[in-house]
């Protein structure tokens, strides 16, 4: 599922860590440890062996991935310079389990950045998948560490801006440039998402994500939605959704019962 170029298209500005730190907001405490690099393998893996190596990087941008990583091992195509690959690092107090819902933060954080910098209404598909209409924008990756009573997370965001002549996924997608008739500022949407994930993550911390469930409410677009949810050893059930609890499983109403779907379990097609 490899990218390729159709035609020449303008070279994209160049990420710079300090005109990205000029716009992070000024009522933070303290602004977080920005690294960019030019070409990653994927900047979740990289930013995990930075950290092993004992660096204190805590935001890691990439200009491109060679090795992206989407949800369930699918692979995120990121161009050169044709979209934002971000990943941060967040410790947490409590155990891992405490973590659950983490992936549909980091949607939320995306989505809201996405609707900040270019005006337009950005959808969630449970758990953590961002839409305009109906087609993907970005996606995000969570990976989780850390030890007993101490949490560890590294969460991947990557949202596409301008493909231009790269071709995409094998799935409904688009970029910002398609979406809106104009690519936002790459520095100003990543500042925006730094922000905005910060700021999430904190209320998440803090109190949990119920704190966020009803922004993530009205940007869900398969409440209502009759869908198949297809899980380990070909399993599969159908039902219609009624959004998402407290812990940030997916509510499904079968013909018998009402289920809660974790979001590494399982995979959704929409029915009707």
């Amino acid at each position: 599922m490899g990218a390729s170029r159709k035609s020449t298209t303008a070279r994209p500005t160049v990420l710079d860590a300090e005109r990205i730190a000029k716009q992070l907001a000024r009522d933070h405490q303290k602004r977080p440890a920005l690294r960019i690099e030019q070409e990653v393998d994927s900047t979740n893996t990289h930013l995990a062996r930075l950290r092993a190596a004992g660096e204190t990087v805590e935001v890691l941008l990439a200009e491109s991935q060679s090795a992206g990583r989407g949800r369930r091992g699918r692979h995120w195509i990121s161009p050169p310079g044709a979209g934002v690959y971000l990943s941060m690092f967040r410790a947490f107090a409590g155990p891992v389990r405490r973590l659950e819902a983490l992936g549909l933060v980091a949607g939320l954080a995306g989505a809201v950045a996405i609707e900040r910098c270019c005006g337009v209404r950005a959808g969630l598909k449970w758990p953590n998948d961002v839409q305009i209409d109906g087609r993907k924008v970005a996606g995000c990756l969570i990976d989780l560490g850390g030890v007993p009573g101490a949490a560890q997370a590294i969460i991947g965001i990557g949202i596409n801006v301008d493909f231009g002549g790269w071709t995409g996924p094998d799935q409904p997608w688009t970029d910002l440039a398609s979406a809106t008739g104009q690519a936002p500022d790459r520095h100003r949407l990543a500042a925006t998402l730094i922000d905005q994930l910060t700021d999430d993550l904190n209320r998440f911390d803090a109190h949990g994500f119920g704190e966020l469930q009803g922004q993530w409410a009205i940007r869900d677009v398969l409440s209502g939605r009759e869908v198949v949810a297809c899980g380990p050893r070909n399993t599969s059930v159908q039902g219609r959704v009624l959004g998402v609890d407290e812990s940030g499983r997916l509510l499904l109403q079968t013909p018998d019962e009402l289920q809660r779907l974790h979001g590494g379990e399982v995979t959704l097609n929409i029915s009707r």
